[in-house]
């Protein structure tokens, strides 16, 4: 579409990604679909990824990021229209402590949209440890140099 106000409504290829992160309570599913396709289009695959297998995986080879992503809030923004919606959480949510060490909690959601991710709000001292968990789960999330398929 031309002059399209969401890259999701272009050519361009999307990363993995999850939509509506910016909601305080984002569908727990979403389906899409293409009604019609004309002759000549190209491209349009869709790429599923499973974002609770990689925070587990996660959890297993890099503990120090998957508790900084446990921890440290990332903040998801939507600005158009006059609209704007903002909303902060972890990347990953683990069940209520309930007497359990963070190894133990059971992994309740993820939360991850590069698209919609705003200014990093933390305290300067934590902001690098928090980019390197990030690139961490990154590449779990969306593969590697290295040829290794996301998760």
């Amino acid at each position: 579409e031309r002059n399209a106000n969401n890259v999701a409504y272009t050519s361009s290829a999307l990363p993995p990604h999850q939509d509506l992160a910016y909601y305080e309570s984002p569908p727990g599913m979403q389906l899409l679909h293409c009604a019609m396709m004309g002759r000549g289009v190209v491209g349009g695959e869709s790429t599923l990824i499973d974002g609770m297998a990689a925070a587990h995986r996660l959890r297993e080879v890099r503990p120090e990021s998957f508790e900084c992503l446990v921890k440290c809030a990332a903040t998801f923004v939507k600005q158009r229209d006059g609209a704007g919606m903002t909303y902060r959480r972890p990347h990953i949510v683990l069940a209520e402590e309930g007497g359990m060490g963070m190894a133990a909690r059971e992994i309740t959601a993820v939360y991850w949209s590069p698209p919609f991710e705003g200014p990093v709000c933390l305290p300067p001292g934590q902001v690098d440890r928090y980019y390197e968990a990030y690139a961490d789960f990154e590449r779990l999330l969306n593969g590697d140099a290295n040829g290794n398929e996301p998760m």
